[in-house]
């Protein structure tokens, strides 16, 4: 049965591994010195290898992994709106503002404070023009201390 190369490289690995210790149960004394020759056989990548220690330590209940504690997530990371931010944003401003991080254009604090500014609105749903004026006005004034939500204008709350 070598169902064990079928899916991601993390569930292989895991697989493997398990196979390994089995090997080792029934007598195999050999069975870990030949563990890395049986990774590099199953063409697993260092990213694969990582996700299944880091699946390891999750079942047993062991403390997060060195260097990663506090961490801030990654640049490619996604933000989850919360319940109120997702009510007070229409959808199409949500894809809008996520789309402007994606691409670079806010920084992951500008997006937070674009949000902030949109979520305290008093407008709800929050339509995309108006999300495009405060996400412009902070990224235009990122560190004036000025409220973005403050300098919008009423030209078009009709929505």
């Amino acid at each position: 049965m070598n169902d064990w190369r079928e899916g991601d490289g993390a569930r292989r690995a895991l697989a493997l591994l398990a196979r390994q210790l089995e090997a080792w149960l029934d007598g195999d004394e050999m069975a870990f010195e030949a563990l890395g020759e049986r990774l590099e056989e199953a063409g697993l990548d260092d990213q694969s290898l990582h996700e299944a220690a880091f699946a390891l330590r999750g079942l047993t209940g062991a403390p997060e992994l060195e260097g990663f504690e506090g961490a801030a997530p990654g640049s490619a990371a996604q933000r989850v709106l919360s319940s109120e931010e997702r009510a007070a944003l229409c959808p199409e401003a949500v894809s809008f503002l996520f789309a402007l991080r994606r691409q670079g254009s806010l920084s992951a604090d500008q997006f937070e404070q674009v949000l902030a500014a949109l979520s305290d609105a008093s407008l709800r749903p929050v339509d995309v023009a108006t999300a495009r004026e405060v996400a412009i006005r902070v990224a235009l004034n990122p560190e004036d201390g000025t409220d973005p939500w403050a300098q919008v204008t009423d030209h078009d709350r009709s929505h």
